[in-house]
């Protein structure tokens, strides 16, 4: 692995949270546009939703936490798509997706290149699952979690929608908190990109840290 990657790798793992919630909110038509000041309150809210569920969760192993809510851990087997990358889906009801092969190919990807010396040791498999874990909590608690009680009007009639990055950025809270890592999961997007699709990861590494530039000056 280029050194140069790992090394912006690193530097963005002692990023502040906002910096990844920047991105998520950037990936959605729905929130594209959003202020970076309103970016920080909702990103908050959200993150602060996915760890109240992980701090009652905590110490449990997500393999653990699947089966005793009755989820299966299956394979996902996805056709090629241009320009996306999918690692695992929650299909409502009880189904978690997961391209496990990819996961410990990160797995290796993460301790040849001496990146575990900063990220500690943990498994991609976990980090995916427990984020996908998060989802299913978002349907059974749907009257009452904040990703989805939360709406904003959108278009002429001001239809009422939930804004898909708040979910994304919970999921990630949740995973941050259940496996107590100090980076954010998000981080984990680009390196499971370079191993498949090596453009993409780059081009996400660019945009984060043009965000880490954008939350400081703004700070």
């Amino acid at each position: 692995m280029d050194q140069n990657f790992v090394g912006r790798i690193a530097r963005l793992a002692s990023a502040p949270a906002e910096v990844f919630w920047r991105e998520c909110f950037l990936r959605s038509a729905l929130t594209r546009q959003k202020s970076i000041k309103d970016m920080r309150t909702l990103g908050a809210a959200a993150d602060a939703c996915g760890r109240m569920y992980g701090i009652r969760s905590e110490g449990a192993r997500a393999s653990q936490l699947c089966a005793e809510n009755g989820l299966e851990v299956r394979e996902l087997t996805i056709p090629e798509l241009p320009n996306m990358e999918i690692f695992a889906l929650f299909e409502p009801p009880s189904d978690i997706l997961v391209r496990a092969g990819l996961l410990s190919g990160c797995d290796r990807l993460v301790k040849e290149s001496g990146m575990d010396a900063f990220l500690g040791d943990f498994c991609c498999v976990d980090v995916v699952l427990c984020h996908e874990f998060f989802h299913f909590l978002e349907t059974r608690d749907s009257k009452t979690v904040f990703t989805r009680t939360y709406r904003e009007p959108l278009g002429f009639l001001g239809r009422k929608v939930c804004l898909p990055p708040l979910a994304e950025i919970a999921a990630m809270g949740f995973a941050q908190e259940m496996l107590g890592l100090e980076w954010s999961p998000f981080l984990l997007d680009c390196v499971m990109l370079y191993a498949n699709n090596m453009p993409s990861a780059l081009a996400m590494l660019e945009r984060l840290e043009r965000s880490a530039a954008e939350c400081a000056r703004s700070a």
